[in-house]
């Protein structure tokens, strides 16, 4: 009698084992692998800097701000980017790469990401396009108000969904990077009106298109490149340290062995103070994967 009591108010071990017999093949490790398998993979990203010998006045600065969201009506992935770079002959504590940077990046956070946060108002909103030209000029038009002869350089703008939109000038450079090839994204020979072909710079020798680094910045003209993202591959964003001390074969082989966008950065960043231990620069890379799910 006492036993038939315990056993009805006592659970035993054996009573708590639940068998997933009946429920095969959905077990809970198979369900698990499922739900895997299915989830959204985002847009990965690293970055590191190289501040040379004198820490206090960097001329180098770099910006990256990505937001990813998942669930059945989610907003797309989206992100601001941007590296800058001071010329050789601005007053270093001027810091014109940062103030030139925080200016973009103020200026697109104010104009774009409240678009990004309003889904039925998106389509009736102002061009990315039209926003990142915005966000060059205003930032050109602040650092021109103290310094009537700037020299620097910027490469800067948004991800958005399955869109890149960069804005251009001096000789920062973004750079498309897969298993196969790395190309030129911005180049400045490219006109902003025309449509010319991927430039491919595999062969290229470090610094072959720039003969006296005093010339960072002299240029201008704001050039804007839209184009999609990739698919198993990396958006990488540079100063001029990184090309200037090595060839993009030596920079596609970095990358490729490294996979992680962090490490990657950190292993371009050690290469290039091995050649040039004073080298100040920034990079800045992005990863998008292959299954990357288009937003609807």
């Amino acid at each position: 009698m006492l036993q038939r009591i315990n056993e009805t108010f006592i659970p035993q071990k054996d009573a708590r084992d639940i068998s997933e017999h009946p429920t095969r093949p959905l077990d809970a490790k198979a369900l698990a692998r499922a739900l895997a398998g299915e989830g959204r993979r985002h847009v990965s990203s690293g970055f590191a800097m190289s501040t040379g010998p004198e820490l206090t006045h960097p001329t180098n600065s770099l910006y990256l701000l990505m937001a990813q969201a998942d669930g059945l009506n989610a907003l797309p992935d989206f992100g601001i980017i941007g590296v800058a770079e001071s010329g050789s002959t601005c007053d270093k504590k001027s810091d014109l790469s940062k103030l030139a940077l925080s200016k973009v990046a103020y200026h697109l956070t104010e104009k774009a990401v409240l678009d990004f946060l309003e889904l039925e108002g998106f389509e009736n909103s102002t061009p990315l396009q039209n926003i990142v030209v915005g966000a060059m000029e205003f930032a050109d038009q602040v650092i021109q108000e103290t310094h009537p002869i700037p020299e620097y350089s910027l490469t800067a703008g948004l991800i958005f969904a399955e869109i890149m939109i960069l804005g251009h000038r001096g000789n920062t450079r973004a750079y498309h990077i897969d298993r196969h090839h790395i190309e030129w994204i911005t180049n400045t020979e490219m006109s902003a009106q025309g449509s010319v072909a991927p430039y491919e710079t595999s062969d290229m020798l470090p610094g072959a298109d720039i003969s006296d680094e005093a010339e960072i910045g002299k240029t201008s003209d704001i050039i804007v490149y839209s184009r999609p993202i990739p698919r198993d591959g990396y958006i990488l964003l540079c100063t001029h340290g990184l090309w200037k001390n090595m060839s993009d074969r030596d920079i596609h082989r970095i990358v490729l062995n490294r996979v992680d966008p962090n490490e990657a950065c950190r292993a371009l960043i050690t290469e290039v103070r091995r050649i040039d231990p004073e080298q100040e620069l920034s990079v800045l890379m992005l990863y998008f994967p292959p299954d990357f799910v288009p937003w609807r």
